[in-house]
């Protein structure tokens, strides 16, 4: 269901294991039992999929299939824009097969980025995103992701 510890909530609802939320949800009653309500579910998710994007060294499987959700787009669709098969597609987002090419985390990632970005600011410039993801530290600590919602919206960091 759902787990609360000191005062977070560990959202795995999202299809990403280590994703928690600082505020931004209430606990409810309802005829069926206690619930939890998230705050602006779209601004959450911007935020998220922003970090994943752009600061993760590598991305996991569920990170992705997040990504690939988030930008409402089909296997089939993705495995034609990456030039893969759709079963390849299936396989990186269900740890059946090697790791992700990075020629395709990167052009996922410039997408989404760009995507985000054109319905936000329309403020891109792919050839700096394409360097700064290839720059990641790749062996860089991950640790868990803490979302905060504060009067602005959402934030994130990753926790040491």
């Amino acid at each position: 269901m759902y787990t609360i510890e000191d005062g977070m909530l560990h959202y795995k609802s999202c299809g990403l294991p280590d994703v928690w939320l600082k505020g931004g949800f209430v606990k409810e009653e309802t005829p069926y039992g206690e619930t939890i309500s998230i705050h602006d579910m779209d601004g959450l998710h911007k935020v998220l999929g922003i970090k994943i994007a752009k600061d993760k060294p590598h991305l996991s499987s569920k990170e992705f299939r997040f990504l690939r959700i988030e930008l409402d787009m089909s296997q089939n669709t993705l495995a034609n824009i990456l030039g893969v098969s759709e079963s390849t597609i299936r396989n990186w987002e269900n740890d059946r097969t090697n790791e992700i090419t990075l020629s395709a985390e990167r052009l996922l990632r410039t997408i989404y980025i760009t995507k985000v970005n054109d319905e936000y600011n329309g403020d891109c410039h792919i050839r700096e995103l394409v360097e700064h993801i290839s720059q990641l530290n790749r062996d860089a600590h991950w640790g868990r992701m803490e979302l905060i919602e504060n009067k602005d919206g959402w934030s994130a960091h990753v926790a040491a």
